[in-house]
């Protein structure tokens, strides 16, 4: 039987990802002849197949299970000539490297990596955060396998590859019609179809787009960081691909310039996101020849650092109002923070006798409130120094690239130091002046002391570790420029462990640690 799509139950199931059903329906006679299944079932109307319904509806078990009882399912194409393949590599939430996942999330995540399903669902029932995350993993496990499956499986996606040629020129002719699978994934960040296709077929890397463009254009030009990182970590960046220039005259670097396509970056301000597109800017710069910083685009007649600058001159005032504004709210709270504790130097808990000693001046407690507001003091004028730094600054890009930064991370560091240490301080004098022995009482006054401290840190740990990874690069570029003393926690890389490894300085044993 059909409805009016030309669905039949057992297509209709697939749909709806019913696969207990669809696996009943199937076992049926003569639904499956000669390891196929029936034309009858497997395609409606509009041209989408049994297997394209269900990868539409991320019913990827159900999809699994379709492609082992008929490999041919995966070389049929919808109306706009679409394999399944295709349509995965449209669905980045199917996989982990496109679901976006807090810190403590992916933690979660990749604890339930070491935990049996079963046990799983029976300890943490009830759970619904730990359910949502232990089905999102299921979700991308079928997903990643339905992939390596069709990539197996559907063997036109490696076909017709147009081979790109040095300086720009290419032999053969682009990919026509619906984008390659293998762009549609690079685009749309899912690693790790990318990855299994380069494995299987490794010639796919010098496929071309209708554009021009190859695979690692468009990982710039859609700011794939991943994407980029596999291509050059695996050495597969050649000659022809850092040589390569689209139809437009653009370069790699033009595509970093061209923000038309920027979407991913930072959701912590435009001083971030600024400050990601620069270090982007020099991280392409690095692969492609010296002389293409200078070459113009056939549109424009702009070089790359041209271009980057018309189209992020936007950016760049968002920036610099944001960064403006965030400096001198920190200058107000560190120059209050300041005062508080410059007043409680001279105000010492429990005052002092005629002659001007501290009553409780050898207590232990008094020795920790000195100790904690002589550290908050240093901690909130540092910062002021800081924030007024920035605000003198003159905000062009290469600020942005390394300096502003710095200054932010070190400046919100010393920030939240300095109110830690002034409620240290406060709980050392509430202490004083009550003078109990009582456990609990202590206990309590401590609590109260770093509750604020506590709310701070966890409204602001978003925004603190982006800074801190914004100035990962520098942090990296220090500890390299600083000998080796035997010390393993300079080493903070693998590429440094492994080339240290490779000249037998360091032992198996401390390589495979991971220091």
């Amino acid at each position: 039987m059909k409805n009016k799509f030309g669905e039949t139950p057992l297509f209709r199931a697939a749909a709806f990802g019913q696969t207990e059903i669809v696996e009943y329906l199937a076992k049926q006679p003569a639904h499956i002849v000669n390891d196929e299944l029936l034309l009858v079932h497997r395609q409606r109307k509009d041209g989408h197949s049994i297997l394209h319904v269900a990868v539409l509806g991320e019913n990827f078990e159900t999809a699994l299970l379709l492609l082992r009882l008929d490999r041919s399912l995966s070389e049929l194409k919808d109306s706009e000539g679409k394999t399944s393949l295709g349509l995965l590599a449209e669905i980045p939430s199917a996989f982990k490297s496109g679901h976006s996942m807090s810190i403590f999330t992916r933690d979660l995540y990749m604890l339930l990596e070491w935990i049996n399903g079963s046990i799983c669902r029976f300890s943490f029932k009830g759970w619904p955060m730990v359910e949502r995350i232990w089905e999102n993993k299921r979700k991308h496990k079928s997903a990643l396998q339905l992939a390596k499956m069709l990539i197996k499986s559907d063997v036109s996606w490696d076909q017709d590859i147009a081979v790109q040629g040095l300086y720009g020129a290419s032999f053969g002719s682009p990919v026509s019609g619906p984008s390659h699978p293998l762009l549609t994934a690079t685009k749309t960040g899912i690693l790790e179809v990318v990855y299994e296709m380069l494995i299987e077929h490794p010639p796919s890397v010098d496929l071309l787009d209708k554009e021009g463009k190859n695979i690692l254009h468009v990982a710039i030009m859609f700011r794939r960081k991943d994407i980029f990182n596999l291509i050059k970590s695996n050495g597969i960046i050649s000659n022809r691909m850092s040589y390569g220039i689209d139809k437009d005259g653009y370069t790699l670097l033009h595509q970093v310039a061209d923000n038309k396509y920027y979407s991913v970056g930072s959701t912590h301000g435009p001083a971030l996101q600024l400050h990601e597109e620069l270090i982007w800017f020099s991280r392409v710069e690095k692969v492609i020849p010296s002389y293409y910083a200078k070459l113009r685009d056939s549109k424009q007649k702009k070089t790359a650092e041209e271009l980057f600058n018309d189209m992020h001159k936007e950016q760049l005032r968002d920036a610099q109002q944001w960064v403006k504004e965030t400096s001198q709210s920190c200058s107000a709270v560190a120059v209050l923070v300041a005062t508080i504790v410059f007043a409680a130097a001279y105000t010492v808990p429990g005052g002092s006798n005629d002659k001007g000693i501290p009553i409780f001046l050898h207590k232990n407690f008094f020795l920790f409130f000195t100790i904690m507001d002589v550290i908050a003091l240093a901690s909130s004028l540092t910062p002021v120094v800081m924030f007024l730094s920035i605000l003198t600054s003159l905000f062009d890009y290469e600020d942005f690239r390394n300096s502003i930064p710095r200054k932010l991370t070190l400046g919100f560091t010393l920030l939240f130091f300095s109110v830690m240490a002034t409620m240290l301080a406060f709980a050392a004098t509430i202490l004083l002046i009550v003078q109990s022995e009582k456990q609990l009482t202590a206990s309590l006054i401590s609590i109260a002391a770093f509750f604020p401290v506590s709310v701070f840190a966890l409204m602001q740990f978003r925004l603190y570790a982006a800074f801190m990874h914004s100035t990962k690069c520098i942090r990296t570029t220090i500890s390299r420029s600083l000998p080796w003393f035997g010390a393993p926690l300079l080493f903070r890389n693998r590429k440094q462990r492994r080339d240290l490894f490779q000249k037998k300085e360091v032992s198996k044993s401390d390589y495979y640690s991971g220091f």
